[in-house]
């Protein structure tokens, strides 16, 4: 099975993301920059349990986490700078 067609298919699919906690970290990592898409808003249900499943990652998200900053998209770079940065060791 092709570990994206474990991806979340819309804004409330939790069973998506529970399908996704049971992958090895090895096996998520090739989905991660589709995994932070789903940071791009709060509003979004599924938003915050996206962001748990990353936390797995540690400091191996800082490089997608600056890609988010090289986006226009000020909401989205507020929400990983108040969620996951703030939730990564210090």
């Amino acid at each position: 099975m092709d570990i994206r067609e474990c991806l979340p298919r819309d804004k409330h699919d939790f069973e998506a993301v529970r399908k996704l906690s049971e992958f090895s970290d090895v096996e998520l990592k090739v989905i991660i920059p589709e995994l932070m898409d789903w940071l791009q808003d709060g509003n979004w249900p599924v938003s915050r349990s996206v962001e748990d499943l990353l936390m797995r990652f540690g400091e191996d998200l800082i490089p997608h986490i600056r890609n988010v900053f090289e986006t226009k998209d000020s909401t989205w770079k507020y929400l990983v700078l108040t969620g996951s940065i703030s939730k990564l060791p210090s």
